[in-house]
């Protein structure tokens, strides 16, 4: 069944069809990797326009770590043009901070590529607006809809969680086993902070108090290595030297 939408992602009454398919694909939002980021200890913040969870930086695109730099997707959703920038920015401030550039240089050097910062900025928010999913979304789920596919954890097993006490991602993650799956989270982690900051407000008696803040209170899962799952070759031909 498809259907038209509000601007909050709810479906408008009297608008629905159903139509007959073999396969459905389904994929909302952007999600950018920020496992790096998180597991040398950087800040984040929830930007939901940029895709969830990412590092705060600088306007030279340093993280809260001095020396730690965070450029592209994987500091925020914006697009090849914009990650190019980004990094270019980042190489020249890192560049200028080592001595391999002089302050001068490295100043001019950034200082040309703002332009062109600044419109691929503009390109990024416009993604942002275009992609990113309503709040009223969030809401369709039932207590059936499975939230961690990895380990088929559903949403009313997260609920019960939170009931029993569970106030952070990774109290969630240790009692129903949500984010130990082959995707580590990345999926499913957003949506297990979102979860308890609405079972949270609607305990609270306020279920309009849903808030980016109350959502990266939540917190993420902890990122452990390695990054992504290798193969068992991989590991066996390591060698620490």
């Amino acid at each position: 069944m498809i259907c038209r939408v509000d601007d909050t992602g709810q479906p408008l009454p009297g608008t629905s069809e159903t139509v007959a398919v073999d396969t459905i694909a389904i994929r909302y939002g952007l999600i950018p990797s920020t496992e790096l980021t998180r597991l040398l200890g950087c800040d984040h913040g929830f930007r939901p326009d940029q895709g969830g969870i990412v590092p705060r930086r600088d306007a030279e695109m340093q993280t809260s770590l001095l020396g730690v730099y965070a450029a592209g997707d994987g500091a925020g959703i914006g697009g090849a043009e914009l990650a190019q920038i980004e990094g270019r920015i980042a190489a020249f401030a890192a560049a200028g901070r080592l001595g391999r550039l002089s302050e001068a240089a490295a100043r001019h050097a950034i200082d040309r590529e703002q332009p062109g910062l600044a419109r691929q900025q503009r390109f990024a928010r416009m993604l942002g607006e275009l992609f990113t999913p309503g709040p009223g979304l969030y809401g369709l789920a039932r207590n059936d809809t499975v939230v961690c596919r990895c380990e088929e954890v559903t949403l009313g097993e997260i609920r019960q969680a939170v009931a029993e006490g569970a106030t952070s991602a990774n109290e969630i993650k240790g009692l129903t086993r949500t984010g130990m799956g082959n995707c580590q989270g990345r999926i499913c982690g957003e949506l297990v902070a979102r979860i308890i900051a609405a079972e949270t407000a609607s305990h609270a008696g306020d279920a309009g108090a849903i808030h980016a803040g109350a959502i990266a209170a939540a917190g993420v899962f902890t990122v452990r290595s390695p990054i992504h799952p290798l193969p068992l070759d991989a590991l066996a031909d390591y060698r620490s030297d």
